[in-house]
């Protein structure tokens, strides 16, 4: 399930903070660890199944499990725009927030301006905050049975996402374009569109493997345009997959991720680590979701172990 389904469909959606207990884990970093952070998205799923609101079973949770070290998180814009109050919890825990997530309508003339608008008076509170990436996963078409974008929309949509990044950027703030699957349909044509049509100046990229994998049914695919538009890549969504099914940790399944490494280090690219572990309807279950975020890290850092050096 996509993630902006799932906060659509979420029951959990109420007043959005992290618990100071998030020292649990901060207060056992180890500063030798390389950095992974997390998406605000696995904790929603994790918890989701097992029929708690994670932001308010977090403090139980932390207490009862070994911490696990986790950097910080990137959260999202969408849970009720609690994204302040959510940095300044985190930064209170000392861990670091290293980016939001974003998914404005940007195919549209009109709602595109108004986006832009609202995005970029947004972008001036993050850098106050500290923040200096934001996610962007521009809307996809809701109407009936999902359309893809037409041309004309795409060319709205591609010049939005340059002015949008300018103006980031003006504020000394990376934006960086990310995939769910639909965009990766049509031989990735609105991937193709949005990441030739923008300056890379203005815009970055954050590869999220298995969506691209899934949309476009190569795994080929998905090393060629690492391969392609590694200068742009400045974040890693982490995120496993087993016969195509979401994996209940990260590690070994369909995705080479040891080779998707290679070829950023190849280049001298080492973007930022962002763990996306989440949990659907087929994922097994056999652990808690601290159980299986400390598995993750562990997997992560191995897999990536030459980042840190």
């Amino acid at each position: 399930m996509e993630r902006r389904r799932f906060i659509q469909n979420a029951t959990m959606v109420s007043a959005l903070g992290l618990m100071a207990p998030w020292d649990a884990i901060s207060h056992n970093l180890k500063d030798s660890a390389l950095p992974v952070y997390c998406q605000e998205f696995t904790w929603l799923t994790y918890f989701d199944r097992e029929g708690k609101e994670w932001h308010k079973d977090l403090a139980k949770s932390l207490d009862k499990l070994a911490p696990n070290t986790l950097h910080g998180m990137e959260v999202l814009m969408e849970m009720h725009q609690g994204f302040p109050k959510t940095f300044s919890q985190i930064q209170k825990a000392q861990l670091k927030p290293i980016s939001m997530f974003a998914s404005p309508t940007l195919h549209l003339e009109d709602t595109a301006e108004r986006h832009i608008s609202k995005l970029l008076k947004i972008g001036k509170r993050l850098k106050q905050m500290g923040v200096n990436v934001i996610v962007v996963n521009p809307e996809a078409k809701e109407e009936g049975p999902v359309e893809h974008k037409t041309d004309n929309e795409l060319i709205i949509q591609t010049k939005a996402l340059d002015v949008l990044g300018a103006g980031f950027r003006k504020m000394g703030i990376r934006m960086l374009f990310h995939n769910h699957e639909i965009e990766m349909q049509n031989d990735a044509k609105e991937f193709l569109h949005a990441l030739n049509g923008t300056q890379p100046e203005n815009m970055g990229l954050c590869v999220d493997a298995d969506w691209i994998y899934k949309g476009t049914g190569s795994l080929q695919t998905l090393y060629d345009l690492v391969g392609t538009y590694v200068g742009r890549i400045g974040e890693l969504h982490l995120r496993q997959t087993v016969d195509g099914v979401w994996a209940e940790t990260f590690g070994q399944g369909d995705i080479d991720y040891g080779h998707i490494a290679d070829l950023l280090l190849q280049n001298g690219q080492r973007p930022a680590l962002v763990l996306e572990q989440a949990v659907d309807d087929e994922t097994p279950h056999t652990m808690a979701p601290m159980e299986a975020m400390k598995i993750s890290l562990s997997n992560v850092r191995e897999v990536f172990s030459e980042f840190g050096k």
